[in-house]
């Protein structure tokens, strides 16, 4: 922050000394820039965040389908009705 401050300092005297405005229009650009830059930063986090919940979410749907056809082909065989005899269920 104190760099940012200098920064400022610098350039408004640079115009009171030169009576140029071009330091002061070019480092008021760096700036605007440097925001837009740690705006999109932030925004590509936000999204990438939100990426990695949805393919979470996908894994999960897929464990589910995959223990659901399990649970079938196990139940077709007879496996679960051997299993239940045996624990005499």
């Amino acid at each position: 922050m104190q760099l940012h401050k200098r920064l400022q300092a610098t350039s408004r005297l640079a115009y009171l000394i030169n009576g140029d405005r071009m330091d002061e229009a070019c480092n008021l650009r760096i700036q605007r820039l440097e925001l837009d830059v740690k705006n999109h930063d932030t925004a590509i986090k936000k999204q990438g965040d939100s990426l990695n919940k949805i393919v979470q979410l996908v894994a999960q749907i897929r464990w589910m389908g995959v223990g659901a056809l399990g649970f079938f082909i196990l139940s077709k065989i007879g496996f679960l009705e051997a299993v239940k005899q045996i624990l005499g269920l």
